[in-house]
Order: structure tokens, then C-alpha cells, then sequence
């Protein structure tokens, strides 16, 4: 969520941030879309038109696609050819649009190496002082064979970026969340996104979903 709000903020694009984890839909649970269709119901039904199931935020050049409903041989569909065909189309849609998925954990389910293929870029996030090294090298294995593969370092305090990474940039800006619908949370909680001024923050926004009906 903060990749794509960042880049959402800083570059001059849409981002369509696609829920990839559907077996939890924690991201749909979040932004309170969880019931509502999305990429399952597109992979078994094998359609590539997104007319009605993206949805806008308040955030601008935000977009959602939800995870959609769990089914079964989820595996089998993320490792199809159409996967791969509808991932391309998506992409050919505009130029001025980035992809961002947010698959589940490697370690966790078969389905986040299998998605990775057909990244163009992966990054891993790896929670500091939590996450065995054990644990990093295992996932790293996993995706040994998908090129530009990043690792993200999460929840890194101001002190230890500066004593222990040799840099002195932290993380100031924040959003709050709230429930649409009937699903998700509603408490508050901040997020972090990268910027290069500490002092700069953006105002306590809430990201709010509405559903795009006709896709251009």
C-alpha cells in the first residue's frame, strides 16, 4: 500500500494497486472491498475487462483492484497462460499507468512465487529485527530465477537508518484509513512512505473507495 501510495504522490501516472493475496484479502479487508469481485473472478471466468470492478480513492491517481472471491486451484490460474496474457493487457491499457500487485507472503502459500513470474519488478519486504535471515534467504530462493528483485527493509526506525544503514532520510509522510461497506477495519493507522523532507507531512486523509464504471 505504501509503494503505491508513494508513487501515486511522486510520479506522474495512475497507479492500479491490485489486492494479489486473495486467500486473506487483507488489503480488500483494509479498504473495506473484500466481498466485492475482482482478480479471482476474472481469472476463472477468463475475462480481461475490468469495466466496473476497479475502484478510485480519494487519493488522486490511485486506483484498486480487489482480490475478488477465493477459489479453488488458485495456484493453477496464477501460473496459466491467461495470467500472463492478462497482466500484458493491463499493462498495454496506457502507458501512463503502473502496475503495482500486492501478492501474500513467499513463504506462506504457493501462489506469491508463482505470481512473482509475472512481475516486471519484485520487491521484498523484510521487517527488521523480526524476520529470520533463514527466513529472507528461503524467500530469496523461491524467485531465484525473476529478474529485478529488490529487498525492502520495513519499519526501520530514524536512529537505527541513521547509525546502523548510513543514511539519515526517514519516513514522514502518513495517511489514516477507514472502513467502505461492511468489511475491514476502521481503526486509524499510520502508514510510511519515503520522502526527502523530514518536515514534510500530509494531512490526515482517509482513503476512500469508489467504484469506477466505465474504464477508458
Amino acid at each position: 500500500m505504501n509503494l503505491a501510495l508513494s508513487l501515486a504522490a511522486e510520479v506522474d501516472r495512475t497507479v492500479l494497486l491490485i489486492d494479489g493475496d486473495v486467500a486473506t484479502g487483507d488489503l480488500s479487508r483494509w479498504m473495506g472491498i473484500y466481498e466485492e469481485p475482482g482478480l479471482a473472478d476474472l481469472l476463472v471466468a477468463g475475462k480481461r475487462n475490468t469495466d466496473g470492478l476497479v475502484f478510485e480513492t480519494n487519493v488522486d491517481r490511485l486506483e484498486v483492484l480487489p482480490c475478488g472471491r477465493l477459489t479453488e486451484n488458485l495456484d493453477e490460474l496464477f501460473a496459466s497462460e491467461f495470467m500472463d496474457d492478462f497482466m500484458g493487457s493491463l499493462a498495454r491499457q496506457s502507458t501512463q499507468r503502473i502496475l503495482v500487485v500486492d501478492g501474500p507472503p513467499l513463504l506462506a502459500t504457493t501462489e506469491a512465487s508463482v505470481l512473482a513470474h509475472h512481475m516486471g519488478q519484485i520487491v521484498m519486504v523484510v521487517e527488521v529485527n523480526k524476520t529470520p535471515q533463514v527466513a529472507v534467504q528461503q524467500a530469496v530462493d523461491q524467485i531465484k530465477d525473476c529478474k529485478n528483485v529488490s529487498v525492502l527493509l520495513n519499519k526501520v526506525t530514524r536512529s537505527e537508518a541513521t547509525t546502523r544503514y548510513g543514511y539519515g532520510n526517514g519516513y514522514s509522510y502518513r495517511y489514516r484509513r477507514r472502513k467502505i461497506g461492511n468489511s475491514g477495519p476502521t481503526s486509524s493507522d499510520p502508514g510510511a512512505i519515503p520522502t526527502d523532507d523530514l518536515n514534510q507531512t500530509v494531512p490526515a486523509e482517509e482513503v476512500v473507495t469508489s467504484k469506477l464504471e466505465t474504464r477508458i
